[in-house]
């Protein structure tokens, strides 16, 4: 029974590392921007941790295992990558970097040190193993400082979110997926931070059991994450509008021409297209009009009744389904880059909802 748990466990955690390299490596290719190559970071550490943990629970490497203590600057690495990446979503680019780099100091002198540290074992020729028969090695002091870190950034997210939608989650029910994977992933964290101080509550029996666990958890974090950006494309997109349509209930457009402005709006959508920019995003928009951001949303909220990627994707659903027809030889993932989409999930779901069928129904249909 045991044997069979173990494979399970294998199988589930060892899919959900190497699924996590897959899904870092999905950010980068979805674009050179700032959110994806923070997103890059968080999963690509994740899997680091995953698989590191599974070649530790299946007894490999020991001889070698000052060299798992890499696996800090991952841990390191995610508190802060989770804090800028939920600025950057909240806060649709208005991000001070100068003022968030700083949160990776501890994760650059963590790896100065380390590597320092292993120039010296190297060059002494003392060895690498690093473990006792407890799984207590030199780094556990690191390890503890890492994990508390984590936990805290985790912390600070997740009351962030709580705080902005404890009384809108029915209007936004996509919230609670977020507040969801945030509450799993400090739960796995919390675990592991159990088992870093077991001298303390002598768990040392159950160090393995704790373990598995504290990877199960982790691993559920990553895929349901997943399957909330594939069932919900949108999801992450739209928190910074909503952030915006929130904030701007202190705001009013007093003294600005609201006629005039949803005029030139409209010029810049029909005219100059710029819809099918790469990357646009309601403080671009509103830098085009002269305005803030808040004012671009409340106007769109206000006075065309829709939110900034309802009212951008709408013209690009038009262009898609001029392009369906008038380019029957281009495939349905190139009208969906060339009407300004850069995801076949979200072009495919906005399509539907909008006109009622998928792109290819929509060309077979009219063709």
């Amino acid at each position: 029974m045991n044997e069979i748990i173990g494979f399970i466990f294998n199988q589930y955690v060892g899919f959900g590392g190497i699924f996590s390299f897959f899904f870092a490596l999905i950010q980068i290719l979805k674009g050179r921007t700032l959110k994806n190559f923070i997103l890059f970071l968080i999963f690509f550490s994740m899997g680091i941790i995953l698989i590191k943990g599974l070649v530790l629970l299946n007894g490999f490497g020991f001889s070698y295992s000052h060299f798992f203590s890499f696996e800090n600057f991952f841990i390191f690495l995610i508190g802060p990558s989770l804090f800028i990446y939920f600025n950057l979503l909240l806060l649709n680019e208005k991000v001070n970097l100068r003022i968030l780099l700083p949160h990776y100091i501890p994760t650059v002198l963590f790896l100065i040190g380390y590597t320092i540290d292993t120039i010296f074992i190297i060059s002494e020729n003392r060895p690498l193993n690093d473990l006792n028969e407890k799984f207590e090695s030199r780094y556990d002091l690191i390890y503890r400082a890492a994990t508390i870190i984590t936990i805290v950034y985790f912390s600070v997210i997740l009351a962030k979110f709580v705080e902005l939608f404890k009384e809108n989650i029915s209007e936004y029910p996509w919230s609670k997926h977020i507040i969801s994977i945030l509450s799993i992933g400090l739960t796995g964290v919390i675990i592991t931070l159990l088992n870093n101080f077991r001298f303390l509550f002598s768990l040392y029996e159950i160090f393995i059991p704790l373990y598995f666990l504290c990877l199960s958890i982790l691993t559920f974090t990553v895929l349901y994450a997943f399957v909330i950006s594939q069932v919900y494309p949108i999801t992450f997109n739209i928190v910074s509008e909503t952030f915006q349509k929130m904030s701007y209930q202190k705001s009013t457009l007093q003294n600005v021409d609201s006629d005039d402005l949803v005029n030139r709006l409209e010029t810049l959508m029909l005219q100059d297209k710029v819809y099918l920019e790469v990357g646009i995003t309601l403080n671009r928009l509103a830098e085009k009009l002269n305005i803030k951001s808040h004012q671009l949303s409340e106007l769109l909220n206000n006075n065309l009744n829709k939110s900034f990627f309802t009212y951008v994707n709408q013209f690009r659903i038009e262009e898609a389904k001029v392009l369906l027809l008038s380019e029957k030889e281009s495939s349905v993932i190139k009208i969906a880059f060339d009407s300004g989409f850069n995801s076949l999930s979200v072009f495919n779901t906005v399509f539907k909802k909008e006109v009622g069928m998928t792109p290819s129904q929509f060309r077979k249909i009219h063709s």
